[in-house]
């Protein structure tokens, strides 16, 4: 059988399958909206006898788990430092520097997502959210942590080619947001070859899910307990249900989702109190005209805060995210009918569970699908079809479901299809896969249809006409790739190409 590798035409990047037998460490890393992190362990075959440590050593700083997601230029868009040093000495570098730094930029995570324009922040001109993540991630591994932490705790580990790194995403990330991550990691020089496989994705509840495991073990759950994982953070809020199955496993039972609704939005709450009393030095930056001299001639700065004021900065949304007040509101709410857990540290679940995955990648065996996969097909026009759309040749172009949103899949489960050419001296077949948020579709250009990407099938033995089968499949291998295959069923040959994409 003779297999044909083609490079998917929606991206500019092929995998690079990783060498097992040369992975020596894995790193996880939790790159999130407000704080990020990352964690390293040792491959071992012994599980029980591997340590996963969480970096809390930032250049000049020492903080448990995390530090600041946040970035100070120069005037000339250099980087003056990063996290928890930006803001700690932000006051007196602005004055080292006659107050010609731009303000420090924070929170350009939000451009990788579905977000309202007015919540993703403005950044200082020539300065993009692909460059602001590359120049973040680069920070955190070349020039400061993570390589010379990994290398120098196990001498003659090279980084490139020993070493599996697992990037954690929020569970609504759409399939370019993924692949624009892959790129800044790229361009970081964490990673040598852009479709390496060494790199791989989880999603922040998935992760976290994982972690929590032994967690469900103490509290006494046996093989096919299903448990919600609620994950907070600074950005976005994800929910995951997961299976517990025999020999730590987890299957996923429900579709995956989250939302905008992290810690940032309560912060903006606080804002707008603020700018409502008028009484703080911290907002009078942004005031001018006759409003900045009442503030100037405001003497007491001192604010009162009672319990329902601050209540109030979390009740517009539907979940808060301050860690003990949430614990309070969900016992409150589900403590009599459901077990609700909390591991020890909560802040370090996503990191650790980044490298859990990456130490057994196996551990989940299926995967409920966010998406509905299918391919574009030339059907002869009929009645009741639209006028519009029928072709000069009396065909019309529908969507044929291949995956459907919201089913249990086993990782490598394919989906097929058979398929014929459409005209009898056809000479080859261009098949366009699609995929949308609803679960089924008539056409590839409605509004929720998204390319996925495509490629072209040789058929030669014009000959036998019509009578020339090719079967289509896809196959969710992971969590970040789809891999298409097409099979030329009259002389065996078959066509592979991979999608970047999440199932």
């Amino acid at each position: 059988m003779e297999i044909h590798f083609f490079q998917a035409q929606v991206y500019t990047f092929e995998y690079e399958p990783a060498k097992l037998e040369d992975l020596r460490v894995v790193v996880g890393v939790d790159f999130g909206t407000t704080f990020s992190g990352f964690s390293y362990a040792y491959i071992q075959d012994n599980k029980a006898k591997t340590e996963i440590v969480v970096n809390e050593e930032w250049g000049n700083f020492k903080s448990t788990n995390k530090t600041n997601t946040v970035l100070q230029y120069d005037e000339n868009n250099g980087v003056v430092t990063w996290g928890a040093d930006v803001l700690s000495s932000e006051p007196s570098r602005r004055k080292k520097f006659n107050n010609k730094l731009p303000r420090p930029v924070e929170y350009f995570k939000f451009y990788l997502g579905d977000v309202p324009e007015s919540k993703k922040p403005k950044l200082p001109s020539g300065i993009t959210f692909e460059k602001a993540i590359t120049d973040y991630l680069r920070q955190m591994g070349i020039d400061f942590t993570m390589i010379e932490k990994i290398e120098n705790h196990w001498p003659g580990i090279n980084f490139y080619n020993n070493v599996r790194l697992v990037f954690t995403v929020p569970a609504e990330f759409n399939e370019n947001s993924k692949t624009i991550m892959r790129r800044c990691i790229y361009n970081a020089g964490l990673i040598q070859s852009i479709g390496t496989l060494n790199l791989q994705f989880t999603t922040e509840p998935e992760a976290a899910a994982i972690h929590c495991m032994n967690r469900l073990k103490e509290l006494k759950l046996t093989t096919g307990a299903k448990y919600l994982v609620v994950d907070c953070g600074g950005g976005t809020v994800d929910l995951i249900v997961r299976e517990l199955l025999a020999d730590n496993r987890l299957a996923e039972t429900t579709v995956r989702t989250g939302d905008f609704c992290g810690g940032t939005y309560v912060d903006d709450e606080f804002l707008k109190f603020l700018e409502r009393r008028k009484k703080c030095p911290a907002i009078k930056q942004y005031v001018t005209g006759s409003e900045r001299e009442q503030l100037s001639e405001v003497d007491e700065w001192v604010i009162d805060l009672d319990f329902d004021t601050v209540k109030s900065f979390f009740d517009p949304l539907e979940v808060s995210v301050n860690q003990k007040y949430l614990q309070y509101r969900i016992k409150e709410k589900f403590g009599k009918v459901l077990e609700v857990a909390i591991p020890p540290s909560p802040a370090a679940a996503i990191v650790k569970g980044a490298c859990e995955y990456g130490l057994d990648m196996k551990t989940v065996t299926t995967r409920v699908l966010k998406w509905t996969y299918g391919v574009e097909v030339s059907k002869i026009w009929e009645t009741g079809d639209p006028p519009s759309r029928k072709t000069h040749d009396g065909r019309i172009h529908k969507f044929l479901l291949l995956a459907r949103k919201g089913t249990e899949v086993d990782v490598d489960e394919e989906f097929s299809e058979s398929m014929i050419p459409i005209y009898p001296n056809q000479t080859s077949i261009l098949f366009k896969f699609f995929y949308t948020t609803k679960y089924n579709a008539t056409f590839c250009d409605e509004p929720e249809m998204k390319s996925l990407g495509n490629f072209e099938v040789d058929l030669p033995d014009t000959h036998l006409g019509l009578n020339r089968f090719v079967l289509i499949s896809l196959c969710f291998a992971s969590m970040e790739s789809t891999v298409a295959t097409a099979k030329n069923e009259i002389n065996g040959k078959v066509y592979r190409t991979t999608f970047s994409t999440k199932c």
